[in-house]
């Protein structure tokens, strides 16, 4: 199998190389040869064509401004590879490959990058599936111990973390003060979140799409559920994970002795006459 990293490495410069100035003819080219090797791929594709197909989804990603053919081609991609049957699990396995690659030959491809550029393709794939892969690796921190100091955004479960928070729509967590888009990071928010998607107590949706999903897929909701669920949307509203305060609120308890006192004061001026 070829490294993940060459195939976006070509991809990559033939991109850049064709959208480094104003729309041009060779846009056109490269636009229309992406085409074309996407509609070939089968229902079965080899190795190199998923990673193929993944470099071309991962050209548009969250932050990056791309241009209408980039656009075309990254969806069309993202298409392609969602329809293929468990396509999740290839990835989930190619994960899995570069991890054993890296750790018994350590230097022998650039496994931060290509987990990155991977995360950046899963992130452009509307599919349950990869939403239950991005769920479970939000417990894989295996190679946390050995990234330096300050890299810990590298290790699975925050590239998770990070991926998730690019494509669901309301996601469990609030805004930055940088505003829409940006999110502030809280790992075991998206943790519960996950656990209320796969128990099934918990829908989701892909952000710019109104379908909505649970991890069997597309469901249904009655237009009755569908206006409750968008006026109180109980489900979005961010919980803060830190400890909540111990404090005992000593107001009730101060009035309740207040009117106790008052009304033995009041008793005493006006005893009862027989």
């Amino acid at each position: 199998m070829k490294d993940f990293f060459l195939i976006v490495l070509v991809v990559t410069l033939a991109t850049e190389t064709c959208f480094s100035s104003e729309p041009s003819f060779s846009q056109e080219v490269w636009r229309n040869e992406s085409v074309r090797f996407i509609k070939e791929v089968g229902d079965k594709p080899t190795a190199d064509e998923m990673l193929k197909l993944a470099a071309y989804a991962a050209i548009k990603y969250p932050g990056i401004e791309v241009s209408e053919l980039q656009a075309e081609v990254s969806a069309l991609a993202s298409r392609k590879l969602t329809s293929i049957s468990n396509h999740a699990v290839f990835f989930e396995d190619h994960l899995k490959s570069l991890r054993s690659t890296h750790h018994e030959n350590p230097g022998k491809i650039d496994y931060n990058s290509e987990r990155t550029r991977l995360f950046r393709s899963l992130g452009q794939m509307e599919s349950a599936q990869v939403v239950e892969l991005l769920i479970s690796l939000l417990d894989d921190n295996i190679d946390y111990k050995e990234l330096e100091p300050g890299s810990e955004i590298f290790s699975n479960c925050t590239l998770a973390e990070s991926t998730l928070c690019g494509m669901i729509d309301a996601p469990p967590v609030p805004n930055t003060r940088f505003g829409p888009g940006t999110y502030k990071r809280d790992l075991l928010a998206w943790k519960k979140w996950g656990e209320q998607v796969s128990d099934g107590v918990r829908t989701f949706q892909f952000k710019g799409s109104s379908q909505i999903y649970n991890l069997s897929g597309p469901v249904e909701i009655p237009a009755k559920v569908r206006e409750r669920r968008t006026v109180s949307a109980p489900e979005e509203a961010y919980t803060s994970t830190r400890p909540k305060s111990s404090k005992v609120s000593w107001t009730p308890l101060a009035v309740a002795v207040l009117m106790l006192f008052g009304s033995g004061w009041w008793c005493l001026r006006n005893p009862t006459r027989k």
